[in-house]
């Protein structure tokens, strides 16, 4: 398990590259919206998917996926946990 700063960069990374503008881990708190707060369209959701998979080496079941894990920063690292310890 990661740490929350450790957690933060990587989001932060991930959405840096997804936006094309810069992210500051420091923006990013357990009750960030990542949809409405951040701006994440349809189209940047499905890619933001990809690209945690890759950064957080895991595989997201898209049967399983909820839209609320992704609403608050809180929540996707919850999620994101359980998917690493599944596999």
């Amino acid at each position: 398990m990661e740490t929350n700063t450790a957690f933060k960069t990587k989001i932060a990374k991930v959405l840096t590259e997804l936006l094309s503008r810069e992210i500051n881990p420091d923006e990013l708190n357990e009750e960030t919206d990542l949809i409405d707060g951040i701006g994440l369209n349809s189209l940047d959701f499905l890619q933001f998917i990809l690209k945690l998979e890759n950064e957080f080496d895991i595989e997201i079941d898209i049967e399983k996926l909820e839209l609320h894990y992704f609403k608050k920063m809180g929540h996707l690292r919850e999620f994101i946990t359980q998917v690493q310890e599944a596999e």
